[in-house]
C-alpha cells in the first residue's frame, strides 16, 4: 500500500514560504512491448487514412508499459507508463505522447510524474515536456530526454531511458 501523501493544504503553505526550488534528476527505463507475448501497447483507434499514410497518421494506442531500474527487460520494476499516443503527424512518423509514471517501488513509491509533447520516436534522444506530479513529484516542471536504447520495433520490443530533468518547490 502506497504511503498517504502529505495533506495538500498543509504542503501549499509550506510552498508558499519556500522561493527556492529544488532541482532533481531522475532516471529510469522503460520496457515498451507492441505484439506478442507480454503486450503493452494495445491500439483503440485509427483514421481513415491510417494504413495508406506513410506515417500510419491517427493510429492511437493506449499503453501500460514497465518502468524499470535498469535496461535489461529483467531488471526490477519501479512502477508503470501509463498512458495514450497518437500518430500525428503527415509527413513524419511522430507521436503525440501523453504518459504518467506511477512509481510503485523505491524511494518514489506512491509517486507519479506526468510527460506530455511531441515525439519524433525516430530520433535517438528527444526531448518531451514534464507537467506535474504527485506525491514526491509535486508542483514538478522541467523536461524529459527520451533515449532509444534499443532499435526501434514496430512489431515487437522497444526499450526506453527516460532522463528527467525538473525542479520542484
Amino acid at each position: 500500500m502506497p504511503k498517504a501523501a502529505e495533506p495538500v493544504e498543509k504542503w501549499f503553505k509550506k510552498l508558499k514560504k519556500s522561493t527556492t526550488p529544488k532541482f532533481k534528476i531522475v532516471e529510469f527505463y522503460v520496457q515498451d512491448i507492441v505484439s506478442g507475448e507480454g503486450q503493452t501497447v494495445f491500439p483503440v483507434g485509427k483514421a481513415n487514412i491510417s494504413f495508406s499514410s506513410p506515417t500510419n497518421f491517427g493510429i492511437v494506442v493506449v499503453a501500460d508499459d514497465r518502468v524499470t531500474v535498469g535496461r535489461d527487460p529483467k531488471s526490477p520494476t519501479l512502477g508503470r507508463g501509463q498512458g495514450i499516443a497518437a500518430l500525428a503527424d503527415l509527413a513524419d512518423r511522430v507521436l503525440y505522447l501523453n504518459v504518467i509514471f506511477y512509481f510503485t517501488e523505491g524511494r518514489y513509491k506512491g509517486s507519479s510524474v506526468a510527460v506530455l509533447g511531441r515525439d519524433p520516436m525516430l530520433v535517438n534522444s528527444r526531448e518531451l515536456s514534464i507537467t506535474g506530479g504527485t506525491g514526491a513529484f509535486r508542483s514538478a516542471r522541467g523536461v524529459t530526454e527520451i533515449i532509444n536504447c534499443s532499435p526501434y520495433s514496430p512489431t515487437g520490443y522497444t526499450c526506453l531511458k527516460y532522463v528527467l530533468y525538473f525542479s520542484l518547490f
